[in-house]
């Protein structure tokens, strides 16, 4: 179960990443998550609320919600590709050591909003995984 929760704090991490046009304030985001395979589960929508400042725009790794101890992103993951159309990112990073996994996604931002789907295709030890996490976020104000 804490492999879940480590991949789910990748899929967040990589939409922070994606995040360039995101402004400071008080953030809602939600999330829900499909998982097939060996542990196939659906987890119910999970919404939590990070106040952006600044500085945290400019450096994805001091948001809140980047995966990890403190906001930390896993060292393991290395962006891959990333491209842009209009208001649209897809992105591609892999993650290598103990739970290699490849994850892909699409983050389309809006007026103070954003939504996308992340794709992880991981090896979890106990057999192949292929999750699916579908997440919104909206600005509520400043902070």
């Amino acid at each position: 179960m804490r492999f879940v929760f480590l991949v789910s704090g990748c899929m967040l991490a990589a939409s922070a990443l994606a995040a360039p046009q995101a402004t400071p304030g008080q953030w809602s985001i939600t999330a829900t998550m499909h998982m097939d395979g060996k542990m196939k589960m659906d987890m119910p929508p999970t919404t939590v609320k990070i106040c952006l400042k600044p500085e945290d725009v400019k450096d994805p790794a001091k948001q809140g919600f980047m995966g990890g101890p403190n906001g930390q992103m896993n060292p393991d993951c290395k962006k891959v590709d990333t491209s842009f159309s209009g208001n649209t990112m897809k992105f591609h990073m892999r993650c290598e050591g103990k739970h290699a996994s490849d994850i892909s996604g699409e983050v389309t931002y809006g007026n103070d909003s954003y939504q996308g789907r992340t794709v992880i295709d991981a090896e979890t030890g106990q057999g192949k995984m292929h999750m699916t996490n579908e997440f919104t976020a909206k600005r509520l104000g400043d902070c």
